[in-house]
């Protein structure tokens, strides 16, 4: 069984598959194997067969779905998810991995750096603030080698690297908010259920900016998939905040487009999401069995001893740098 799954999804161009492709098959690391997600045949002109596997997805799959049908056939208790146009750089996974030996990590961050401006980070994961934002992190200090990996909400869906029995247990990727709002609403949940993610500042992957984009829907869709964002993971929040919070938040999303049409059906999308009310519940109820069983399974993979190491070197150490926000989208209000 290989140690890692490197799970490329194909949509659109092939050109920036193969790109994708080509930088991890020079870089890659021992003992893993390679899954390219497609919703056509391939050629394969440069005969990979052997070295990649090609998993066949309906045309009609998105990006979640086909990121889940590449998980469901991978073999290896860690995956990672690198998505089309985004290049591996040397050494990008050993430094990620280490994290995984501790049980309550579920997921790891790499830096992604801007392909034409190799000192500039893109994006470094993110956080969500108490606005319901998401908040895409990014800060050019993590270049230093002195930025320590940090705990923080979790990776992108573009460039993340994950814990198999975290993403079964969670019945892999969310589908109930779209493409655009998957790696939050599922960030969330793990954030719930008791597990870490960390941000490992020498993983490193480059990409442009548009390769980070993930393509949401509109109007009534939009608003249909932020409400249910929000409920879905309302217990991070106190009830009296959810009903007197939210309204104000949503009227301010709404009252910049109100003279659109699409500001409106936005807004329907909001109500009817906030009308699903039985769903919501029978999905914190889960979410519940959930934190039980994760919190079962981190006891039975505790160790039965203390290590004490000793100190690490510089480049580990613990400060506080603080990372700041290099670009807000607004995710659910």
């Amino acid at each position: 069984m290989p140690r890692l799954s490197i799970i490329i999804p194909s949509l659109g161009s092939t050109q920036r598959m193969e790109a994708t492709l080509a930088s991890v098959l020079q870089r890659r690391p021992e003992d893993c194997e390679i899954l390219v997600v497609l919703d056509a045949d391939y050629s394969d002109p440069y005969k990979l067969e052997g070295e990649v596997r090609w998993i066949r997805a309906p045309q009609s799959a998105g990006l979640v779905e086909r990121l889940n049908q590449g998980i469901q056939a991978s073999q290896s208790s860690l995956v990672h998810l690198l998505a089309a146009g985004i290049e591996a750089v040397d050494g990008w996974v050993d430094s990620a991995l280490i994290h995984f030996f501790d049980p309550r990590v579920a997921a790891v961050s790499p830096i992604v750096l801007d392909a034409q401006h190799s000192q500039s980070v893109l994006a470094a994961g993110m956080e969500f603030s108490p606005q319901n934002e998401r908040l895409v992190l990014g800060d050019d200090a993590l270049l230093s080698e002195r930025a320590p990996p940090r705990d923080q909400l979790g990776p992108l869906l573009p460039a993340a690297f994950f814990r198999r029995t975290a993403l079964e247990l969670l019945g892999g990727l969310p589908l109930a908010v779209g493409d655009s709002l998957a790696d939050l609403d599922f960030a969330l949940m793990l954030h719930q259920a008791g597990y870490r993610a960390v941000l490992e500042p020498r993983s490193r992957v480059t990409a442009v900016a548009s390769d980070l984009a993930l393509e949401g829907p509109t109007g009534f869709r939009a608003g249909l998939a932020a409400e249910r964002l929000y409920w879905r993971n309302s217990g991070m929040v106190s009830w009296s905040a959810a009903l007197i919070g939210h309204p104000l938040l949503a009227m301010r999303e709404f009252l910049p487009s109100a003279l659109h049409y699409r500001g409106w059906t936005r807004l329907f999308g909001r109500a009817f999401g906030a009308c699903q009310v039985g769903s919501y519940k029978a999905h914190h109820a889960w979410l519940n069995d959930v934190r039980l069983a994760a919190q079962a399974l981190l006891r039975a993979q505790r160790p039965s001893h203390t290590r004490i190491d000793p100190a690490h070197p510089a480049p580990f150490a613990t400060d506080t740098a603080t990372i700041r926000p290099a670009s807000r989208i607004r995710a659910a209000g």
